[in-house]
């Protein structure tokens, strides 16, 4: 119970009155009317006040000036400076929106806004969360004409009359009674127990559950070209359950100064505020080449991915992310972007906001893993860990790297959702490092996305399962499952070289060799099968004509001779059709000719090449032959392939034709009748 909230209640109404004239000539860029049901939004941000600056340790909450001053593990954190958002609430819906409180008449007292306030920083095309606060409950609407709609006084401070607007300044809220974690909030459904739970009215040092920001974060001399924006986001359940959600965060930019001489820091408004506008809608308005992609869970609430790609000049392209969680509570647990194969990755980098004043959540950063097909940073998944650093509802973190693949715009990044449900994941286009695509099982989706989308990859190599090795074709890359593999070569005894057929990998059993080639003896060339490697026979099989052929693989075993090979003199070309001179081979060369028998066998098969009727010389019937099989080059209009008699006795250099090239070495590399 709030024993002060009568006190705030005339506070707050003299404090309309007495912004009365401001608020009529604030400019407010009025949203649009909803229909039928209620619409919170932010009309104005009224402006940023500073409210301390404080050391203390993490634990203790002690002030310190050094982690000596805190006992046990404390760490005495960097210096914090605390903020509060004034903020004027406008009902752009159509019927009255819930305001209540503990003094209530018309609804339950959980039924009433809370407000979220943040600080953002555009800097060098960056832009990143610098500061969150813990959330305001509201109280007591004061239905006032500020914000365009023409007010309809709901008669009750239970209620927001219809275009009414209601106004908590910097000092409301700062108070410390009226603010509650943000970790108690469903800002989807607008749901949160009240009175909550976590240090329920507790009081503490100057920036205990404020807008925290490390003066780090603000300083001038690092940070001379800043931009920093305020927001303000409301959440409550009537307006969550007319899913009106995605319109409740406005911001505007403001000018930080400080700090003074005595720590404190000056904030101005230095424009209009942009309604119905989260904050991370700035990093495009300031640079148009920021990608800007909302991504609406379906059912639940919105993320928002901002991106831009900057040309380095030295061959690589820095890539900045910015994952904006509005109003989603499923949170996410991961991000993801693909990476071009062999592309190199630097300067990988994460961001985020710390909670604060006890909120229960772990602060650990996102550790990016790099694979050769994606960049992925992420937190313990809910079942390991629910209080894992997941991004939350109303913060943004920062993803980036550097790399030497170009820019494009089609690309796809990858969340993964934190609290369990369907879709367990989404994909957004964006800028991202150009990839092309791996698709090899052929269905048109690259091989990353597949496994995005369910496809097994067992062995977590980037490949679906259905293109992975699997060579005795039980539906299991080889590498996920168990199997013999007697000679540790990583293939199944059943899929190793077996040319025995024994059962037993070649290599895993003793065998006769005696050639010693490695091969069984069972398996080697026999030509006259008698169990004896050709090689280890003394007499494998006869050669009638001598030619080196053996009988049994000689498809001329009578007619040939030893002349069949080249013998002394070859025809020496020196780039000219038919042949210069008949020489030696290596008189040829040196007189820089190409000796033509030398590319060329004389004999196929134990069959001189040329002689068409296979008697063993070369004349008029084999001239004939060769006429009937002539076909010209394989490029004349009129060509047709020769046959497969034709080609094995006259195509010389087996180029698939018979032409005046065959024609020059069948009457110069033949040996003589």
């Amino acid at each position: 119970m709030y024993p002060q909230l009568s006190l705030d209640r005339f506070t707050t109404i003299l404090m309309v009155c007495a912004i009365g004239l401001t608020a009529a000539i604030a400019d407010i860029n009025a949203p649009t009317a909803a229909g039928s049901n209620p619409d919170v939004t932010v009309g104005t941000i009224t402006g940023v006040g500073h409210f301390g600056t404080r050391r203390e340790c993490r634990d203790s909450k002690q002030f310190c000036l050094s982690d000596t001053q805190c006992g046990g593990e404390d760490i005495c954190s960097p210096e914090i400076a605390s903020f509060s958002v004034g903020t004027a609430a406008c009902n752009s819906g159509d019927v009255p929106l819930n305001w209540c409180d503990v003094d209530t008449q018309n609804c339950n007292e959980d039924q009433h806004p809370v407000i979220a306030t943040n600080i953002y920083r555009l800097n060098d095309n960056r832009f990143e969360q610098i500061g969150l606060a813990w959330v305001k409950h509201g109280f007591a609407a004061v239905d006032q004409d500020g914000c365009g709609l023409d007010c309809q006084d709901a008669g009750t401070s239970d209620l927001l009359g219809v275009g009414c607007w209601d106004v908590y300044d910097v000092k409301l809220n700062a108070n410390q009674n009226l603010l509650g974690p943000r970790s108690e909030i469903n800002p989807d459904t607008g749901q949160f127990p009240f009175p909550y739970i976590l240090n329920n009215l507790a009081l503490g040092s100057s920036i205990f559950k404020r807008l925290q920001v490390r003066t780090a974060d603000l300083n001038a001399k690092d940070f001379p070209t800043a931009q920093f924006f305020a927001e303000a986001h409301y959440v409550t359940a009537d307006d969550a359950a007319a899913r009106n959600g995605n319109n409740n965060a406005s911001h505007v930019a403001v000018n930080i100064n400080g700090p003074s001489k005595n720590g404190d820091y000056a904030v101005n408004l230095a424009g209009s505020t942009q309604t119905e506008q989260p904050a991370i809608r700035a990093w495009r308005d300031n640079q148009p080449s920021v990608v800007e992609t909302d991504i609406q869970i379906p059912n639940e609430g919105l993320f928002i991915l901002a991106a831009d790609a900057t040309d380095l000049g030295d061959g690589f392209f820095r890539y900045e992310y910015a994952l904006h969680n509005l109003n989603s509570d499923r949170a996410a647990r991961s991000f993801s972007i693909r990476r071009p194969l062999g592309a190199d990755i630097r300067n990988v980098g994460f961001h985020d906001i710390d909670y604060h004043s006890d909120e229960p959540y772990d602060r650990t950063d996102w550790p990016a893993v790099i694979t050769s097909h994606n960049i992925t940073w992420s937190t313990a998944d809910f079942d390991t860990d629910p209080n894992a650093n997941a991004l939350r509802w109303s913060t943004l973190y920062n993803f980036r790297f550097e790399t030497n693949a170009p820019p494009d715009t089609t690309e796809t990044a990858t969340i993964t959702l934190f609290k369990p449900g369907s879709p367990a994941s989404m994909s957004a286009t964006t800028v991202a490092p150009l990839v092309t695509l791996f698709d090899c099982n052929s269905n048109g989706i690259d091989d990353a996305q597949d496994i995005l989308d369910g496809a097994p990859d067992c062995n977590k190599n980037q490949s679906p399962d259905e293109c992975d090795t699997d060579c005795d074709g039980d539906g299991t890359p080889d590498d996920c499952q168990t199997f013999d593999d007697c000679n540790a070569n990583g293939i199944p005894d059943e899929c190793d070289i077996d040319c025995d057929n024994t059962g037993v990998p070649d290599d895993c059993e003793a065998f006769d060799d005696c050639n010693t080639n490695g091969i069984p003896d069972a398996c080697d060339p026999d030509c006259d099968n008698d169990t004896i490697p050709d090689d280890c026979d003394n007499e494998p099989s006869a050669d009638a004509d001598d030619d080196g052929v053996l009988d049994c693989d000689d498809l001329c075993p009578n007619s040939t001779t030893v002349q069949c090979f080249c013998g002394e003199e070859v025809c020496c070309d020196f780039g000219i059709t038919l042949c210069a001179i008949i020489v030696s081979p290596q008189a040829c060369l040196d007189f820089g000719g190409d000796p033509q028998c030398l590319p060329f066998e004389t004999c196929r098969d134990g069959c001189i090449i040329g002689d068409a009727d296979d008697d063993g010389d070369i004349d008029l019937v084999d001239f004939s032959a060769l006429m009937l099989c002539y076909t010209g080059p394989n490029s004349a209009p009129d060509y047709q392939p020769p046959s497969a008699w034709c080609r094995d006795r006259f195509n010389f250099n087996t180029d698939g034709d018979i032409d005046l090239f065959d024609f020059a070495n069948w009457t110069n590399n033949q040996p003589s009748p």
